[in-house]
């Protein structure tokens, strides 16, 4: 199957972000992931996405259309962030084609709770680990070996869960937290439905922050995350070492750059926002795949 796409598109790059968490490289170009019930096989063409699934595709075929977010005006947030900033400008015209993917909130919850003081790929293999362990749904067999459906909140927040959590030894309280957060999802303390058609990010990060003791230097991270990949926030900026490499790297001479160092990220949030405004989070995917790529 087909989806013809007529605008910028890089499906390498944009799945190098962090943010496709359940994709995994299957040879020759294509990727193959987990969508629901579903394993679903992607990859890049000259006019779009070439995909197969054993599933209903025209489903299959919205989801991705969605996750992949061709309802964007890629053109428009492209024009605004290059007008903002010449560096910006810049890396836009060098990674063009980059986009901000729509993730499943859920699991975009439990991957970047996942993600606090670990790789990339370690974090994609713990959520592996947690739905094999699950076994949630029929096994479904392609090039990555048998994987299975992630498990809902219901799964994770039940009777001798927190246990099969704690036997994967996610390390730094990680089960624990995913746990509270599944619970807190499942008996709707916290609604990521109603989140997603809330337009101001501050109330959203203020929201599921809710879920972080304050002591966890982390929450930041993982609430913009959420934010920006989940619920629509596109002005959600999340903060790691990575953009923080980029950052200082692109602006660290300039005079209003924030350089106190504690707390270490609200300042430079704050001037992000500004900064970048409205598309934000398209602009802290540039700077993290320039540092991905070149400031390791």
């Amino acid at each position: 199957m087909h989806i013809p796409i007529n605008q910028p598109f890089d499906l390498e790059s944009t799945l190098a972000c962090g943010q496709g968490h359940r994709w995994l490289p299957a040879g020759r170009g294509w990727y193959e992931g987990v969508m629901g019930n579903s394993l679903v096989r992607i990859r890049e063409v000259d006019d779009g996405i070439e995909f197969s699934t054993t599933k209903d595709k025209a489903d299959i075929e919205q989801q991705l259309r969605c996750h992949f977010r061709l309802d964007d005006d890629i053109e428009t947030i492209y024009d605004d962030l290059s007008l903002r900033d010449p560096k910006m400008a810049e890396l836009v015209q060098k990674f063009r084609g980059l986009r901000v993917m729509r993730i499943d909130p859920w699991e975009c919850l439990v991957f970047f709770i996942l993600t606090a003081n670990a790789e990339i790929d370690q974090s994609k293999q713990s959520m592996e680990r947690i739905a094999g362990e699950f076994r949630t749904s029929p096994p479904l067999d392609g090039y990555n070996g048998t994987r299975y459906a992630f498990p809902t909140p219901s799964d994770l927040s039940g009777g001798g869960a927190l246990e099969e959590l704690t036997s994967l030894r996610l390390g730094l309280d990680k089960e624990i937290r995913i746990y509270e957060a599944a619970s807190a999802v499942h008996l709707r303390q916290l609604n990521l439905n109603t989140l997603r058609k809330q337009p101001d990010v501050i109330k959203v990060i203020k929201k599921l922050k809710q879920l972080y003791s304050s002591y966890y230097s982390d929450a930041g991270k993982t609430v913009n995350c959420v934010a920006l990949f989940a619920l629509d926030n596109l002005d959600g900026f999340p903060i790691d070492t990575h953009i923080i490499k980029a950052l200082n790297h692109f602006y660290g001479t300039e005079p209003s750059y924030p350089r106190h160092k504690t707390p270490a990220t609200v300042g430079r949030w704050k001037w992000c926002q500004k900064k970048f405004g409205r598309y934000a989070g398209y602009a802290s995917q540039f700077l993290f795949f320039y540092s991905f790529r070149y400031l390791r």
